[in-house]
C-alpha cells in the first residue's frame, strides 16, 4: 500500500535535527585526515577505509568507511534509497516498509527490521527513521591527495541522513529489540579517479563512465544486552556495505530500474 504523503508536517525535534545531520555528513566527507577531528583510521582494504571517532558523552562510536564505487549519483541512489534493493546489498535486512512520505519529496519516515545473524541467541533488531535526502547541485572542490593522485569533486553531490524518531502508530515488535540511530547516511560525490585508484580498489576490470567517492556513516546503538565495546568493534566493519555495494553493481548494477522514467541503468 502507498505510504500517505504528509502535506504540511508538524516536524518533532528529531526531525529537524535530519538537515543538520547532513550538513554534518557532508562535513565529515571532506574530513579525510585520521588526525582532524578525533577520526581514528583502523582499517583499509581495497582502497575502502575505515575510521571511528568517540564522541564526548556517548559511549558508542560513531564509524565512517569510504571508498569509490563505479556508477552515477542517480544510479547509487536509487539502490541506496529503494527498499526493494535492500536484501540484495544487506544480507541481515528481513524487511521494512515506509512508513509516511512528505509532500517535498524528499523526507521519509522508514520501519527497517533486521536479523542478528546469530537469531537462536540473539534477538533481531528493528528501527524506525527518519530519512532525509538532498540534491547538493553547487558544491566546494574538495580536493583529495593521495599517494595514487589527486582527486577534485564534482558538482551533483547526493546526500542521504537517517535519525530514529519514535511514533505511537509504530509499536515496538515484539521477538525484537528496537535499536537506535544516533546518525547514519551517505554522501555521494561523483568524481574522477585516476587508473591508479581505480587500480587500488580492485576495480580495474570494471567499465564505468561515471564513478563516486561515496561516504558511509553511522553511529548505532543496537540495545539489547550487547556490550557497547562489540557495538564499537562491529563499527569497525562499516567497510564491508561498501565491499557489498561495488559487487551488487559489478553484477546487478545494469538491471536496476528508475521509478522516474521505468528505464534500466
Amino acid at each position: 500500500m502507498e505510504a500517505p504523503h504528509r502535506d504540511d508536517p508538524s516536524l518533532s525535534e528529531e526531525e529537524r535535527l535530519a538537515p543538520l545531520l547532513g550538513k554534518k555528513l557532508l562535513e565529515d566527507h571532506k574530513d579525510v585526515a585520521s588526525e582532524h577531528g578525533h577520526w581514528k583510521k583502523v582499517k583499509e582494504k581495497r582502497g575502502i577505509t575505515v575510521h571511528l571517532r568517540h564522541e564526548e558523552g556517548n559511549p558508542i562510536k560513531a564509524g565512517k568507511a569510504r571508498g569509490l564505487i563505479p556508477g552515477s549519483p542517480k544510479l547509487l541512489l536509487r539502490i541506496l534509497q529503494s527498499l526493494d534493493y535492500y536484501p540484495q546489498i544487506d544480507p541481515l535486512y528481513t524487511g521494512g516498509r515506509v512508513v509516511d512520505k512528505f509532500a517535498d519529496g524528499k523526507h521519509e519516515i522508514i520501519y527497517a527490521a533486521y536479523s542478528s545473524g546469530f537469531n537462536l541467541v540473539v534477538s533481531p533488531r528493528d528501527f524506525l527513521y527518519l530519512e532525509a535526502k538532498w540534491l547538493v547541485v553547487v558544491c566546494s572542490q574538495w580536493p583529495l591527495s593521495t599517494e595514487l593522485g589527486r582527486r577534485d569533486f564534482e558538482g551533483d553531490t547526493r546526500v542521504i541522513a537517517c535519525i530514529s524518531i519514535e511514533r505511537d502508530d509504530v509499536p515496538h515488535v515484539k521477538g525484537h529489540v528496537r535499536g537506535h540511530i544516533f546518525e547514519s547516511g551517505w554522501v555521494i560525490a561523483p568524481c574522477q579517479p585516476t587508473a591508479a585508484e581505480i587500480k587500488a580498489a580492485g576495480l580495474a576490470d570494471v567499465e564505468s563512465d561515471s564513478w563516486c567517492d561515496c561516504l558511509f556513516l553511522a553511529q548505532v546503538d543496537i540495545k539489547g544486552w550487547i556490550p557497547t565495546w562489540l557495538v564499537n568493534r562491529l563499527s569497525g566493519e562499516l567497510g564491508d556495505a561498501l565491499h557489498r555495494l561495488r559487487k551488487f553493481i559489478k553484477e546487478k548494477g545494469h538491471t536496476v530500474v528508475f521509478e522516474d522514467d521505468g528505464h534500466h541503468s
